[in-house]
């Protein structure tokens, strides 16, 4: 078992390198230690314990014991202390999801600091099979039936030490015999018989019975794995190629072009891998796809998750930072010409004379109304639920959410509408509902530019990428 170990940590390591191993006392981390310590492989390392105290006078009887081993052999040790009831209480989240959090934080701090290179822990064959069987209970994509990987980083926000676990070719028993041959000791944890914790119901419950059906059931699961890791390596090429013609950013939010998703060939993978970060469910993600595939429904449909809103129109899937709208009550005065903001928009102001040479055809994202019909001060503001306009060319009222439809408007496009409101129209407080202008797009019959105009005022709203000049 040791020359199996010295090979595979064979060149995982720099050779005049320092790693630290993540030692709880137990049967697997001990064998750990114990390969490193009798390697002719193994680089220099040191061994750290977290103390997470859920078990009492066990918890500490723990960590005294990896102490006396590293004393025994000069091993230098570290070792932190956490309140971890209190810290799941304080985040909101179960005692194993904070105990990983703490430990792989204190982990990381600990190999920056001392400037190790590497973080070693002890997950093994029967880890990771109990893994895999906890994804497919929750549902999971490639990623999560492929296991643990040999090498990665560890888990913290900005981490890139290498995080390596060298026991994955390894069962549990034979960790287990390994520490019987050399004599030495480890810890029992006491819940580990306890069946509390899914992994544990998993470990005890369910691995005997598969035992009874295959009892070489671990080394099949993992052929299985590698054989899924190299499928997923497959799938991630493809989905980082496809990905960057999908999506853009924009002031909206992240978008997806629906048109060019569903050109690609197995589209409901690429919409899995790109909602993935979202943590949406497999039964909001199987509505998704749904909707997508009927066009007529889906616009305004949208689904939180992840703290985002994910919002489907006709032609795109908008992911927005913002789940649950509130409507802004800001108001804006427009005193002159000149550059504005509100919220997230920006837009420009200009007066100009009218000629007969004057090109009322305005580009897209402008609109120009009589100068004379709604002087300065205007107020401009959102849209408001009410809101409406006679619009140029007809002669009755129109609500501005029906014009909102036939432009084809998402929800996101709804929410950021801004409206020009005069005060000859609404108050001097724009609070009523008849507005002059949706920016941008359509103008009140009223604010018309005729023969009659001498003077016109221009409104363009900047969208992403323009320049304010």
């Amino acid at each position: 078992m040791q020359k199996r170990f010295d090979s595979i940590i064979s060149g995982l390591f720099p050779e005049k390198g320092t790693v630290l191993l993540a030692v709880s006392g137990g049967t697997d981390s001990m064998a750990l230690a114990n390969l490193f310590l009798h390697s002719s492989a193994a680089p220099f390392f040191a061994v750290a314990h977290c103390n997470f105290h859920l078990r009492g006078s066990e918890s500490d009887e723990d960590a005294e014991f990896v102490r006396q081993w590293c004393r025994k052999y000069g091993i230098r040790f570290f070792r932190e202390d956490f309140d971890t009831e209190k810290e799941a209480a304080e985040a909101g989240e179960s005692i194993e999801m904070a105990a990983r959090r703490l430990r792989y934080s204190y982990f990381d701090t600990l190999c920056k600091g001392l400037g190790l290179d590497a973080l070693c822990v002890a997950h093994n064959a029967s880890d990771n099979a109990e893994t895999l069987i906890l994804n497919l209970l929750r549902g999971t994509g490639i990623k999560g039936l492929a296991g643990m990987k040999e090498v990665s980083e560890i888990p913290v926000p900005g981490s890139h030490i290498p995080l390596v676990r060298p026991l994955l070719r390894f069962t549990r028993e034979e960790l287990s015999e390994y520490l019987s041959s050399l004599g030495e000791g480890f810890r029992e944890d006491s819940t580990n018989a306890s069946t509390q914790y899914r992994r544990n119901r998993i470990r005890n419950l369910v691995f005997p019975v598969f035992r009874e059906i295959n009892p070489s059931f671990l080394e099949a699961i993992g052929r299985d794995m590698d054989n899924l890791r190299q499928v997923s390596e497959i799938a991630d090429r493809y989905y980082i190629e496809a990905a960057s013609s999908l999506t853009k950013v924009t002031t909206r939010g992240t978008e997806i072009s629906i048109e060019a998703l569903k050109h690609c060939k197995s589209w409901q993978y690429l919409l899995y891998r790109l909602l993935e970060p979202y943590s949406l469910s497999t039964s909001a993600l199987s509505d998704m796809e749904r909707l997508l595939q009927d066009d007529a429904q889906r616009s305004g449909q949208s689904f939180i998750s992840g703290g985002k809103r994910i919002l489907l129109t006709a032609k795109e899937i908008i992911i927005t930072n913002n789940p649950i709208p509130t409507p802004s009550d800001e108001t804006l005065a427009v005193r002159g010409d000149g550059l504005y903001e509100i919220g997230a928009h920006r837009f420009s102001v200009e007066t100009i004379d009218m000629t007969p040479l004057t090109d009322l055809r305005m580009p897209q994202g402008s609109i120009i109304f009589d100068a004379g019909t709604m002087p300065f001060p205007f107020l401009v503001r959102h849209f408001r639920n009410g809101d409406w306009m006679v619009p140029f060319g007809m002669k009755g009222r129109k609500k501005l959410s029906d014009i909102f439809t036939d432009l084809k408007f998402s929800a996101v496009d709804k929410e950021s509408a801004l409206v020009a409101v005069s005060p000859s129209l609404s108050g001097d407080d724009g609070s009523r509902i008849h507005v002059a202008a949706l920016l941008g797009h359509r103008i009140d019959n009223s604010i018309r530019v005729t023969n009659r105009t001498a003077k016109a005022v221009i409104i363009r709203l900047h969208r992403d990428g323009d320049a304010l000049q």
